[in-house]
């Protein structure tokens, strides 16, 4: 019930942002200025805050997010990156009020829909089919499929250790290319368990709240709940722009999901998910989802009228 309450809480503070600003937070972009669209591109910290950070002052944490701001990014070092929030923790994870592995900042159990998407995830300042992208602002007109049938958030369960190969929290690097979700699963070598040989990357799941990178606040509707996530090799560029970010956590049977209505559903592991081998990239421009009705409720202008 509490993680229920804590999405609902994130749809109260989406809507919030959107009546203030006229549209949605980006994924990855800058503090809010005078021109959002170009505090998204360059300044201060980077550009690089995630769409959490954004929402703080709609979830009555104005003062953390002022001095994120003052603070500048990545900083990691400050204290301001550390803490908990206790809407940005699912209860059910035993590791999601742990400071992380990496550079000991807060961790979030709550990540964005970047759509039905492998590639152009990170650093292109394109649409990603979902309703958080790199440095791309969508409003309630853009989600033409309908705010009831499009996805904005879901889980994502955290790491228990730096080195386990659980698909919990962990991802798969070790992998010269991802063309389709199927890649990834070649990974598992049983059940919910990584292959050793392909386990490694000092980034995890949900591991920076404050980290406008998919790796940590961004799931994509490619591959269905509670399965693998893997990354393109990072010295086979683009790196990071390439990969399959599941949505997880440690509820039976699927995972919590906030749709941009505010309504929150259960979403089961067992979902249609169409093909784990179609290799080639669904349009920005729309088009229906090679993913099935996982991949439909991922895209915002998909042109699908599907219903969960």
């Amino acid at each position: 019930m509490q993680c229920t309450n804590n999405l609902k809480q994130y749809g109260v503070g989406l809507h919030n942002y959107h009546d203030t600003h006229f549209y949605f937070p980006a994924q990855r972009s800058g503090p809010e200025g005078d021109n959002a669209v170009d505090n998204a591109t360059y300044g201060k910290c980077n550009g690089n805050l995630s769409f959490l950070v954004k929402l703080l002052p709609f979830m009555e944490q104005g003062a953390k997010y002022d001095e994120v701001v003052a603070k500048g990014y990545p900083n990691y070092g400050k204290e301001i990156y550390k803490g908990n929030i206790n809407y940005a923790a699912c209860p059910s994870d035993p590791s999601a009020r742990k400071p992380s592995f990496w550079a000991e900042v807060m961790r979030t159990s709550y990540v964005g829909c970047v759509g039905d998407t492998l590639t152009k995830l990170m650093y292109s300042d394109t649409n990603n089919r979902g309703l958080f992208a790199n440095r791309q602002f969508n409003n309630m007109a853009s989600v033409t499929d309908g705010t009831s049938n499009t996805l904005a958030m879901s889980e994502t369960a955290t790491a228990l250790s730096e080195d386990a190969n659980s698909i919990f929290g962990n991802i798969a690097t070790k992998i010269d290319h991802v063309v389709s979700p199927s890649d990834c699963m070649k990974l598992l070598e049983k059940g919910q368990t990584f292959k050793s040989a392909n386990k490694g990357c000092g980034d995890q799941r949900g591991g920076n709240w404050a980290c406008g990178s998919h790796i940590h606040v961004g799931f994509s509707t490619t591959i269905g709940p509670n399965a693998p996530s893997c990354l393109a090799n990072q010295n086979n560029p683009p790196g990071d722009e390439i990969g399959v970010w599941s949505a997880t956590s440690h509820h039976s049977g699927g995972v919590n999901a906030l749709l941009v209505d505010g309504s929150v559903r259960f979403i089961s592991d067992t979902i249609d998910c169409g093909t784990t081998t179609y290799e080639d990239e669904p349009s920005d421009e729309g088009g229906e989802s090679p993913f099935g009705l996982w991949g439909a409720y991922g895209s915002i202008n998909g042109g699908e009228t599907k219903a969960l």
